[in-house]
């Protein structure tokens, strides 16, 4: 059975665009529709009432998701993406390493952490990184929990591809937030920083469009 939870805020009752696709392959459904429909009917729920919602880590890492998402809004049918959770750890770590290049710019470790942020791109040097006191401390208590967690997450190289773009991506949006109230030095900074994290999105992005290419 398909979990539909009320947003309140839409006034909708959301459907995750991973369970609906799971629940037509589960009963052999092939028309989404009907799909929507036998759901509505199994919860109650008027479907008119009924909105849509997808993890932007499954638009990134599955491209018959995307197909989906896609299909939907050409269709009229808005579909509510969920941006990667700041208690990720893959977010977590991502936010670290950014936030200490942003401390040691114009400082003489600025290449070195440019060179871990590198790194943490090009999935090299996990050791160092994950070794590295400012980047673990920025993170406190939730250092171990994190390394354990992150180091198993790699070991998926797909959906660690997708969650290491979405946390980027938001990041970038941050960054992009805090440049109109930043001034002089500052604001010279994030721009820099945001040309860095910029770099590693369009790596990222060209990375994962040529595996899926090669399928």
């Amino acid at each position: 059975m398909v979990s539909i939870r009320e947003n309140s805020r839409l006034g909708l009752n959301l459907i995750k665009m991973e369970d609906l696709v799971e629940y037509s392959l589960a009963n052999g459904i092939c028309d989404a529709e009907e799909a929507v429909r036998s759901v509505c009917e199994e919860n109650s729920i008027d479907l008119n009432t009924i909105g849509f919602s997808v993890n932007e880590t499954s638009i990134i890492a599955d491209p018959e998701m995307a197909d989906t998402v896609r299909f939907f809004k050409e269709n009229g049918i808005d579909v509510y993406v969920n941006q990667i959770s700041s208690l990720d750890p893959v977010y977590q770590l991502s936010s670290s390493i950014v936030e200490a290049m942003i401390n040691n710019a114009g400082t003489n470790n600025e290449k070195y952490f440019d060179h871990l942020f590198e790194s943490f791109i090009l999935d090299e040097s996990y050791d160092e990184i994950l070794s590295e006191s400012e980047i673990i401390d920025n993170i406190k208590s939730k250092a171990e929990g994190i390394k354990n967690s992150v180091t198993q997450a790699a070991t998926d190289a797909k959906n660690y591809g997708a969650k290491k773009l979405a946390s980027l991506q938001s990041i970038y949006r941050q960054l992009k937030g805090k440049l109109s109230s930043a001034y002089g030095s500052a604001k010279q900074t994030i721009r820099a920083q945001m040309d860095k994290v910029s770099q590693g999105i369009d790596y990222l992005k060209n990375k994962i469009s040529s595996e899926k290419d090669k399928k």
